[in-house]
């Protein structure tokens, strides 16, 4: 059993650079200022959608636009024509190149954010901690593979196995002796990534909610756009995926058809339970999120002197979303993770 889970939300990864990670409130107008979210061509009619029903072309919360676009809508001959489902996927693909760009620019001359944050990681190793987090991004296994190459590996950090994009050729059979799989269950730190990966994906030709998920090469780039595998046998078969992430919408149920996140959600769910201490880092609760209220009233059932601790600047506000789910006593911290952390115990005796 390990003792400690941190939970991790958007709030985490905007601290360690508020210029490339987005918060759910500004996603788009940083979208914009980073050139990625074309209004005038590429995302035209995207943008042209999200004004009509919105009345703002970069309205602040992108949950309830990814809901409304992935929702049903009520029968009305007036927007047959919207294609709705192709404007999610473009908001999805934008998401994705948005954290992809913000992934990619991690590195030990990020503001000075890399010392205490490698840091935190070097705790984390040191506790084996298990961390929940909503993110798509790669900012913690970025920071794994550079201070800790032999503690965390992704064959079998991210707690379950997501096999390699090369492996999704029916005839393709993996190799025993290839190095991901020698170095499996050595892993200190356990990633549940409960919305998906940046880095995962699933083929095109079948990329149905309920089929299995596959990842890229540790290394080997990270963001699943435009990625596409030639059959490792020679054979005239090229495979497109698409990114698999879950977006933080109303209704999850389809997604959670898929074995991968039903293991990741029922792992968590036990690792919350039996922890004596949770710790959420720049994660809002949003009360939209029912599958993760439901898991969190659930999973407080557990240890009966669980501590839970909420870090955020606007944790004052969020005090009595934490309490309605987990009861009074929840310790609340004012702060951006950095200034919350150089100032623990944590940071001088990680």
């Amino acid at each position: 059993m390990r003792e400690k889970v941190y939970v991790l939300g958007a709030g985490f990864c905007r601290d360690f650079n508020q210029d490339a990670f987005p918060l759910v409130c500004d996603f788009l107008s940083l979208a914009v200022t980073h050139g990625s979210y074309k209004r005038d061509s590429t995302h035209q009619q995207l943008a042209m959608m999200i004004e009509r029903y919105f009345g703002n072309d970069l309205y602040p919360n992108i949950e309830t636009v990814l809901s409304f676009f992935s929702a049903e809508p009520l029968d009305d001959l007036g927007i047959q024509f919207e294609n709705r489902p192709n404007l999610y996927r473009q908001l999805v693909d934008l998401i994705v190149w948005e954290l992809n760009r913000a992934s990619s620019i991690v590195d030990r001359h990020s503001q000075g954010a890399w010392e205490v944050y490698s840091k935190f990681v070097k705790h984390l190793v040191a506790t084996e901690s298990v961390v929940v987090t909503f993110n798509y991004d790669m900012l913690l296994e970025r920071l794994l593979a550079e201070e800790h190459p032999n503690d965390w590996h992704m064959v079998d950090g991210y707690g379950i196995d997501i096999p390699l994009t090369d492996e999704a050729f029916p005839t393709h059979t993996v190799s025993k002796g290839s190095t991901e799989v020698t170095k499996a269950w050595r892993s200190k730190v356990l990633i549940l990534k409960l919305h998906g990966s940046i880095n995962w994906g699933v083929p095109k030709i079948a990329s149905d909610k309920g089929n299995k998920i596959y990842r890229r090469r540790s290394g080997g780039g990270e963001c699943m756009l435009h990625r596409q595998v030639q059959h490792p046998g020679g054979l005239p078969l090229t495979l497109r995926f698409e990114p698999v992430i879950v977006p933080p919408i109303v209704d999850k149920s389809e997604w959670l058809r898929n074995q991968t996140f039903r293991y990741l959600w029922n792992m968590a769910n036990q690792a919350i339970q039996e922890a004596k201490e949770i710790i959420f880092i720049g994660y809002s609760l949003p009360p939209t999120d029912f599958m993760t209220e439901f898991m969190f009233r659930q999973a407080k059932m557990g240890h009966s002197q669980k501590q839970v601790t909420v870090i955020s600047p606007d944790a004052t506000n969020l005090r009595p979303r934490y309490e309605d789910i987990f009861g009074l006593g929840v310790c609340t911290i004012g702060r951006r993770f950095q200034e919350w952390f150089v100032r623990s115990e944590i940071y001088s005796n990680p």
